[in-house]
């Protein structure tokens, strides 16, 4: 009988063992992720940036900023503050008096005055993008860098969808595009109808309004990580992002929205 030996290599500097397979290949083990994940919704700029007159507080539900933000009820807003590196994303649920504004989830750091910006942003994409193109995006805009695993598409619209139309627009000319920004641009996709939705995606569900639903639209995911799917991740660090143009006029649309769902790399 032939003993099989088997092969190890050991790390010189903390001794670690890994055992090296038949086929040459290591032995790997499969362990859960403990990084913070996240779930963000592709947005845009609306007006200029803000600065908060008094520091924020971690848990609080308000935060103090300069007279004319131009804030409302229903408008989305992000902290971020250079010095800590920490940023903060909410939704507006009312305004009081010329300074105090009311969010809809507590405060996850005190972010200083003297360091954060305060910007308001939406996350409708159901914008007029046939003359001057409108760019919707999620990025890393500290030093952190992001992992994108997934897209999650939602809209709803007046009438049911057909496979042949935009949601229910006709098919668009230009369509929509999907494109990292790092350092180069790299286009991933486009589409201009739901038919080219549904084949990139094939998880596409179109919703009618005579169904329980109550509504007419379509939502779908659209997944890159999993070696089932794309098999990797997009990943943007500091500064880098990924950008959704709308190239034609989608203002009939109700809603029309995009969540990024991924995980903040950690060494």
């Amino acid at each position: 009988m032939t003993e099989l030996r088997k092969t190890y290599i050991t790390d010189p500097v903390t001794g670690k063992i890994a055992q090296v397979e038949s086929n040459g290949a290591l032995a790997v083990n499969i362990q859960d992720q403990h990084s913070n994940a996240f779930d963000l919704f592709f947005s845009q700029d609306v007006g200029s940036p803000t600065t908060l007159t008094t520091d924020a507080v971690e848990d609080e539900y308000s935060i103090s900023v300069t007279t004319g933000h131009g804030l409302a009820a229903t408008n989305d807003l992000v902290l971020v503050d250079s010095v800590s590196q920490r940023g903060f994303t909410a939704q507006v649920v009312s305004v009081a008096g010329d300074n105090t504004v009311n969010i809809d989830r507590p405060l996850t750091f005190s972010f200083p005055s003297v360091s954060t910006v305060v910007q308001q942003r939406t996350k409708e994409l159901n914008v007029d993008g046939s003359s001057t193109r409108q760019t919707f995006s999620i990025g890393s805009p500290l030093t952190a860098e992001l992992d994108v695993v997934r897209f999650m598409i939602q809209m709803t619209t007046t009438d049911t969808p057909d496979f042949d139309q935009f949601g229910d627009l006709e098919a668009l000319t230009r369509g929509c595009t999907m494109r990292m920004v790092n350092g180069t641009s790299f286009n991933l996709w486009n589409v201009k109808s739901n038919a080219e939705m549904a084949n990139l995606m094939y998880d596409l569900t179109v919703y009618e309004s005579s169904l329980p639903f109550a509504v007419n639209g379509l939502a779908g995911r659209m997944t890159y990580g999993s070696q089932g799917k794309h098999g990797v991740t997009l990943r943007i660090g500091g500064g880098e992002s990924i950008e959704f143009i709308v190239q034609d006029d989608l203002q009939l649309l109700e809603s029309f929205r995009i969540i990024a769902c991924g995980h903040i790399v950690t060494d």
